[in-house]
């Protein structure tokens, strides 16, 4: 609701793109533990703007781009495929 009100509909609109993206790419590489990061992000985004102070920020982006990064297949492993 905040973020509709602040910044407009079209911001919701790529606010909730990420999750669904983020899910995505965790189900289709089963990772789980960034399933589980993006749940607690969505679900604490409920209550509270978690993206508006810079604690959330650096927390939230630096553990999802780790995770998203690290769990995927080696590189040497997908230029082969």
């Amino acid at each position: 609701l905040q973020i509709t009100l602040e910044i407009g509909f079209l911001a919701l609109l790529l606010f909730l793109s990420l999750f669904v993206f983020g899910l995505r790419h965790a189900y289709k590489n089963k990772n789980w533990i960034l399933a589980l990061i993006l749940l607690n992000l969505f679900f604490n985004s409920l209550f509270e703007s978690m993206l508006q102070q810079q604690s959330g920020i650096v927390f939230y982006v630096l553990l999802i781009i780790v995770i998203a990064n690290f769990s995927s297949k080696p590189l040497v492993e997908k230029l082969s495929a």
